[in-house]
């Protein structure tokens, strides 16, 4: 905290021999909480969650069963921990737990695999879960809408993947590796596009790095989505080095809206911008069958019309439109 000064976990409580022994993988918003894995006797590791004033829980121990878990990541309201809790199945499965409370698998009893990225109110997590074939793919979770697979990068399909950070738009980071070596490769999914590897992610930004770099993980993103963390190789070198990117405010596309109304004879059409022009900035262009022919726009700021009644439309066919925007640029395709 910004006092300088240290805050130790407490041990866990009746942890024995082995109860000293904690390791911490995440603090809520402020850091008045912490969850991570500690050890108890008989040197089993457990799931804990400590809070400021309160001290530390166990949180991998219930009524069912006995079983060593984790907490991977806390929600920045601190009512969620993700992690994973043991079975015989498959060694680690997908689990949280809600307000300290007994441990719960959002993604069923059976869920191999691990949570671990949470959302800041934890209505959504991300983590592994198993894929095809052998290998264990990235999953995003969302309360609201269930399970997706998020799969693998197309670069190797006997690759597996992990998530490993989750935003509150939904925007999912992590990293593709090989279950064999150790080539690792980071990227992003975004509901919106899909996965694809970070630095196809920052050229769609616009976002400038150095010519040759190559993202080998990104590991955390923060909850407005804006900052992303990981580690990046240089051209040439073979270490990996941190990184932060912030990516800033979106920037509004041009064209708002673009609607065509198939009607009697006639084809109604209307189109809106952020931001502000006059019909004489746009040239509307019609094509059907080879013929093309220009279509009269009207309005004025952020809103225009246009009515295209071409004797062309009587023979019925597809017309393709074309909307351009003029000015000191040029004509420009909008």
């Amino acid at each position: 905290p910004a006092t300088d000064t240290w805050t130790f976990v407490d041990p866990m409580p009746g942890g024995g021999v082995c109860g000293s022994f904690m390791t911490g993988y995440a603090g809520n918003f402020d850091g008045t909480m912490v969850t991570g894995l500690a050890w108890r006797d008989p040197c089993d590791g457990v799931a804990f969650l400590w809070t400021e004033g309160v001290g530390t829980v166990d949180l991998g121990r219930n009524d069912v069963e006995d079983r060593s878990s984790r907490g991977s990541d806390i929600s920045d309201d601190g009512t969620t921990v993700g992690g994973y809790f043991e079975n015989n199945a498959c060694g680690r499965r997908n689990a949280i737990w809600v307000n300290g409370g007994p441990v719960e698998f959002p993604l069923g009893e059976d869920s191999c695999g691990e949570v671990y990225g949470v959302n800041t109110d934890g209505t959504m997590l991300c983590g592994v879960a198993p894929g095809a074939g052998f290998v264990q793919e990235a999953y995003f979770y969302d309360s609201t809408i269930g399970f997706v697979s998020i799969g693998t990068l197309p670069s190797n399909p006997n690759d597996g993947s992990i998530a490993l950070g989750v935003a509150d738009n939904g925007w999912v980071v992590g990293q593709n590796g090989s279950p064999f070596f150790s080539f690792l490769e980071g990227w992003i999914w975004t509901p919106e596009d899909g996965l694809m590897p970070f630095g196809d992610f920052l050229d769609l930004r616009g976002i400038v790095y150095p010519d040759g770099a190559f993202f080998t993980s990104v590991s955390d993103i923060s909850a407005d989505g804006n900052t992303i963390v990981g580690s990046w190789v240089p051209e040439g070198g073979f270490l990996a080095e941190a990184f932060k990117v912030t990516l800033g405010p979106p920037v509004a596309a041009f064209m708002a809206d673009f609607e065509a109304v198939n009607l009697d004879g006639a084809v109604a059409l209307s189109f809106a911008i952020n931001g502000d022009a006059m019909a004489n900035d746009f040239e509307l262009v019609a094509e059907l069958d080879g013929n093309s022919w220009t279509v009269p726009v009207t309005g004025s700021g952020s809103a225009f019309e246009a009515r295209d009644s071409s004797a062309n439309l009587a023979q019925g066919g597809t017309v393709t439109y074309s909307l351009y925007f003029n000015s000191e640029a040029g004509n420009t395709l909008v």
